[in-house]
């Protein structure tokens, strides 16, 4: 059965604990409901689930010392940790974040918010698991590169929205671990996101959260920046929360949050950030000579991808997780060559490469397969998910009026789309092939 999330769940063997990890279950996260502490860090290391949820007081060992366990082993180092806590305690917090835990849920723990919580650990897994595929595939064609991760030695960027006191508490909260841009605009926070790069957007909501939670669904849709952390600061409602969390928010606190849940918030989110950034650098050690497009140097070449497409099928196999495949074909390409030049040609091929690579995650591995064709493998996605990127691609190629070079006339191309999600059997030119069937105008 194809799922979302490998999940480690170390927890006692309680109602509420088996109702919680029932309710991950119906959220798509497969595998092992733990009690025993030692049992499970060993069942880690030898499965490297996607994500760990530990509650606080798992039988026989304290939390803290379990996650002590699983980052000191080479195997679960880099596997998330989420705590689940009795209730908040503002000064065990610094505790927690020195611990290494990536993320912590306090009572009452609904179903759906803690999975949606989970969902950017999962990614992360996800991303890791990519870049160790990509390197074993480049070095498979001589290329030495390694997959560790470094994060920068620079101060984070974060933007808040919010009046004067809203940005004193979030100076008061984090001192000067942070650089804050600061506006009491949403529309140009918005503005501000798409010119400029941060780690973490602080939203502060005054009375109706409509304009925020419009605001979290407008980052999620983005290509830029549906991976920027957003934390709400909102008046508290019965559904406020597992609504904002359905609608793209990171972390929801209340309207005046306590000074060291809003540093927690903001540290964690920001953490994360900062190695999703080192990830996609080390992924981009990969991008030589040898392994991209000589036509087009921005995407890969078919062969470096069906080797990736290789590794993610046996993965896929293994954890049970999905893998699709989109391909793209473009009209109107060969006309502009015919008529002013091979050169004309190829920069709108150009063009259209760098399109799609702006439009797909750091995961994701794209490559040109000759002429106006790209295929694009997407690791740990469903096919409806992978259709929803391919139209969005598609839509936004097929509405951009291209500006080539001498070619005096506003040029446009006609997509053709296809996708297929892997089966047990697919090898790379199998599943290749069946998106290509696929197409449709």
């Amino acid at each position: 059965m194809i799922h979302v999330a490998n999940c480690l769940f170390i927890a006692p063997d309680d109602p509420a604990s088996c109702a919680l990890w029932q309710a991950l279950n119906a959220e798509g996260h497969a595998g092992e409901h733990l009690t025993q502490p030692d049992a499970a860090v060993a069942h880690a290391a030898a499965a490297r689930p996607d994500v760990i949820v530990i509650a606080e007081d798992p039988p026989g060992r304290p939390a803290l010392e379990v996650v002590a366990a699983l980052k000191d082993r080479p195997e679960t180092r880099d596997v998330p940790v989420c705590l689940l806590l009795h209730a908040w305690d503002p000064a065990r917090l610094t505790d927690l974040l020195d611990a290494g835990v990536d993320d912590a849920v306090a009572p009452p723990i609904d179903g759906a918010v803690l999975a949606a919580r989970l969902r950017p650990l999962v990614r992360m897994s996800t991303m890791r698991a990519a870049l160790s595929l990509r390197i074993a595939a480049a070095n498979r064609f001589g290329i030495e590169a390694s997959d560790r991760v470094s994060v920068a030695d620079e101060r984070p960027q974060v933007l808040v929205a919010g009046s004067e006191d809203d940005v004193q508490r979030l100076r008061s909260a984090v001192g000067n671990s942070v650089e804050i841009t600061a506006t009491d605009s949403l529309f140009e926070a918005e503005s501000l996101m798409n010119r400029r790069i941060f780690d973490c957007f602080v939203m502060a909501a005054t009375g109706s959260a409509d304009a925020a939670l419009d605001l979290c669904i407008q980052i999620r849709r983005n290509p830029r920046l549906f991976n920027l952390p957003v934390v709400l600061m909102i008046d508290e409602a019965p559904d406020v929360g597992p609504r904002a969390h359905a609608m793209g928010a990171s972390q929801v606190l209340s309207r005046v949050p306590d000074a060291e849940e809003l540093r927690w918030a903001v540290s964690t989110l920001v953490r994360r950030q900062q190695s999703r950034w080192a990830i996609r650098r080390a992924l981009d050690r990969t991008r030589v000579p040898a392994l991209l497009s000589e036509d087009l140097p921005d995407l890969y070449t078919r062969d470096m991808l069906c080797a990736g497409l290789a590794d993610h099928l046996i993965q896929a196999r293994h954890s049970g997780k999905a893998l699709s495949v989109i391909r793209f074909a473009f009209g109107g390409v060969n006309r502009i060559a015919s008529e002013f030049g091979n050169e004309a040609g190829h920069h709108l091929r150009r063009q259209l490469g760098q399109w799609i690579t702006s439009l797909i995650r750091a995961e994701d591995l794209a490559a040109h397969m000759g002429d106006a064709r790209f295929a694009v493998v997407l690791p740990d996605t469903p096919l409806d998910e992978a259709q929803v990127v391919m139209h969005r691609i598609a839509g936004v190629i097929g509405y951009t009026d291209f500006a080539v070079q001498d070619v005096y006339e506003v040029v446009k191309v006609w997509p053709r789309v296809g996708g297929a999600e892997a089966r047990p059997e697919d090898t790379a030119d199998s599943l290749l092939d069946r998106a290509e069937a696929q197409m449709e105008d």
